[in-house]
């Protein structure tokens, strides 16, 4: 059985490690929310999305379960609604045309 969530969290590290006398590598990363920390699984493509740390962040996490087993894994990072900026842009400032008539 597989399940789809998302939960609100602070991007405190991320990290590629690999397995002792193998080529194998696997993804984590640690995440803040409230006053509590834990360490997760990712995917590559969440590794590999550059992400800047200490920052809030939506987080898409997939439950499986598989023989009694279960696990979590991040399957993706997405800014906050209405916090994202288009590359090479600056935040508008609302007084800047504020003696235009």
């Amino acid at each position: 059985m597989k399940l789809a969530t998302q939960f609100r969290g602070t991007l405190v590290a991320i990290e590629e490690k690999s397995m002792t006398g193998s080529n194998n590598k696997y993804y984590q990363l640690a995440v803040l929310q409230g006053s509590e920390a834990t360490s997760l699984s990712c995917t590559e493509e969440v590794y590999k999305q550059n992400k800047e740390m200490f920052k809030d962040y939506v987080f898409g996490m997939q439950i499986s379960e598989y023989e009694g087993k279960k696990t979590l894994r991040v399957t993706g990072i997405y800014d906050l609604p209405g916090t994202a900026t288009a590359p090479g842009t600056a935040a508008a400032d609302p007084g800047k045309d504020k003696d235009k008539k």
